[in-house]
């Protein structure tokens, strides 16, 4: 219905969330859209991991369907469903964890490996690892580890295996990484050959999901249900190195993506029947969707990929293909009654940027400095109903990001405001954009609500909490920390 607003729009970008960690010195060595839970709630949410100078890793869980009354970020917490404008770490890792970004042998009693043994075994293993320090005295019990990285793991377990950048996702509490593992092969009969990772394939199948635990390094490959023969060949001729799907956990079935690569070569093959230019630029039909195109669809226990396709002079949406998880079954959907005449993304990019309140943010970010960056089109699902959006964010006092602006259309409609509330209202005529400076709706309510919390900790003593909601008061009105003394 015209008065149902996107129920879980997609308002964060990697870029975005990279300038976040860019203000505490922090660098971002993975972000991926999951669902999370917080408070026992499934929450649609950025998993971003960063890396402190010292070597400690912070799993982040950035709310993507909310932000402040000031467009900052909302950090979730595992017991709490109300995410808070403070920094707040999902989990906390420790600096041996597996992740994308270590590198070298890592070496101690804390390793997360086997144990260094005697003087032969630490020849044989300095000689393979190249690694000197096992020649020299090491304490009672102290462990090797190398191939730190889940992609290096899972490719020595599984070298048949084409394996694809690993995504994160925090399953009964840990840290997991799942990485799709593909078979590929460049002649197939009677198939036309397709581009993927710089050369020419025929057949490509998504044929296993690794599972690799961050903290124990504990490596898994199991066999996707609908892998193909070829797959189940290899994993026949592997043993026990590849376990079948039924082996996986539940939550880890449930969990993993439609794989990235898979889904980029079925929405060009899609597109050639006739369903008009898959949407991407310039000679789009020639490139590739990205592949954070995504969307939440509650009960999904991963977000589901989109790719558009417009056709038509002026050019207006045709279909939206929908690659549905299905629980490790990839299964696809197209939409194409529910778009409802949306103009195609070029359209709706000149039309959004004629609004004039838009034009004085532009004006008003730029004055102070900034740029106001425009993120991708992105889609909304609704029951019945796709929609469009566009997100535009700013740099926010002290670093960091902010959204500043919000682009949405339904159909024919189309509006813009500073919020999702507010540029839905505008799209339904009943408000207009106030100019820039003019407080958000809700924001002096959310930092009373926050400077009570804070003065109730403090009467009751119960300062961890005082801290955490003045932190949340001071992100929320972008205060810069005190100097240390």
């Amino acid at each position: 219905a015209d008065s149902a607003a996107p129920p879980l729009p997609a308002l964060w970008q990697t870029e975005a969330l990279v300038r976040l960690g860019d203000a505490d010195s922090l660098v971002t060595v993975a972000a991926e859209p999951a669902w999370v839970r917080a408070g026992g709630t499934a929450r649609p949410a950025w998993l971003v991991l960063r890396l402190a100078p010292g070597g400690e890793l912070a799993l982040e869980a950035v709310a993507d369907d909310r932000v402040t009354g000031v467009g900052g970020p909302l950090y979730y917490a595992p017991d709490d469903s109300v995410p808070t404008p403070a920094t707040t770490p999902y989990l906390v890792l420790s600096a041996r964890a597996v992740q994308p970004a270590a590198r070298g042998v890592d070496l101690g009693p804390a390793a997360a490996g086997p144990v260094a043994g005697r003087l032969v075994r630490r020849l044989a293993l300095a000689w393979a690892l190249q690694e000197p320090r096992l020649l020299g005295e090491l304490p009672e019990g102290a462990r090797v580890a190398w191939e730190r990285s889940p992609a290096r793991r899972v490719r020595k377990l599984a070298p048949f295996a084409a394996w694809a950048s690993p995504v994160p996702r925090v399953l009964g509490g840990r840290l997991v990484w799942l990485v799709d593992g593909y078979v590929t092969a460049r002649h197939f009969p009677f198939v036309r050959r397709m581009p993927l990772g710089g050369t020419l394939v025929a057949y490509d199948r998504a044929g296993f999901l690794g599972v690799v635990e961050a903290e124990s390094g504990a490596t898994r490959v199991f066999l996707r249900p609908d892998g193909g023969p070829l797959a189940a060949a290899w994993a026949g001729l592997a043993g026990a190195v590849v376990e079948p799907w039924a082996s996986a956990p539940v939550e880890v079935r449930r969990a993993a993506p439609y794989p990235a690569e898979l889904f980029r070569l079925h929405a060009r093959l899609v597109e050639r029947p006739g369903l008009g230019m898959l949407v991407g630029g310039a000679d789009s039909a020639r490139r590739t969707p990205a592949v954070h195109e995504y969307a939440w669809v509650p009960g999904r226990g991963a977000p589901v990929r989109t790719a558009a396709y417009v056709r038509g002079t002026p050019p207006r949406h045709d279909a939206l293909l929908v690659g549905d998880p299905a629980e490790g079954a990839p299964a696809l959907a197209l939409l194409e009654a529910e778009l409802d005449d949306l103009p195609a993304p070029a359209l709706l990019e000149q039309r959004w940027g004629r609004f004039p309140t838009y034009e004085q943010m532009v004006d008003s970010v730029r004055g102070a400095g900034g740029t106001l960056s425009a993120g991708g089109v992105r889609y909304w699902l609704a029951p019945g109903r796709v929609g469009a959006m566009q997100v535009h964010v700013a740099p926010r006092g002290g670093g960091g990001a902010v959204v500043k602006w919000v682009s949405l259309a339904a159909g024919a409609r189309a509006g813009a405001g500073r919020s999702v509330g507010e540029a839905w209202a505008n799209l339904r005529g009943t408000s207009v954009p106030p100019p820039p400076g003019f407080p958000l709706p809700g924001s002096t309510a959310e930092a009373r609500r926050w400077f009570l919390a804070a003065d109730s900790a403090f009467r009751r003593g119960d300062f961890a909490a005082f801290g955490r909601a003045f932190e949340a008061l001071r992100a929320l009105l972008e205060a810069p920390p005190a100097p240390p003394k």
